[in-house]
């Protein structure tokens, strides 16, 4: 017997389980891509940069997301828009910082001298 299709409600059971070896669920932890998730690149790209704004990730975090965007071509507007669109729920402080380490990794601080070194 040939097992129906999984739905998206059996999917996110699933997940909801902790089980995200599902087939169409896969994180690619290596490349930080999520295969079967829905969402074409950039929205990705985009949901897991607003991810690192709120768990407040490093400055390394920041550099490998921000290359991962350039190859996709995702302007630093749509990068700001994401931030400002979750800053309600996660807090300006974390924005700020955000904002603060984008600055870092794009290497726009020493030009402007937005940053100290620290």
């Amino acid at each position: 017997m040939i097992g129906k299709a999984r739905t998206t409600e059996d999917r996110l059971r699933a997940v909801a389980r902790g089980n995200l070896e599902i087939g169409d669920i896969g994180p690619d932890l290596q490349n930080g891509s999520v295969s079967g998730c829905g969402l074409d690149k950039q929205s990705c790209q985009l949901a897991q940069i607003a991810a690192l704004a709120a768990i407040d990730a490093p400055h390394a975090s920041w550099l490998r997301h921000l290359e991962a965007a350039d190859e996709q071509e995702i302007e630093l507007e749509k990068i700001l828009g994401t931030l400002l669109c979750v800053a309600p729920l996660v807090g300006s402080a974390k924005i700020v910082s955000a904002c603060a380490k984008i600055v870092r990794a794009a290497a726009l601080g020493e030009e402007f001298g937005v940053l100290a070194e620290g």
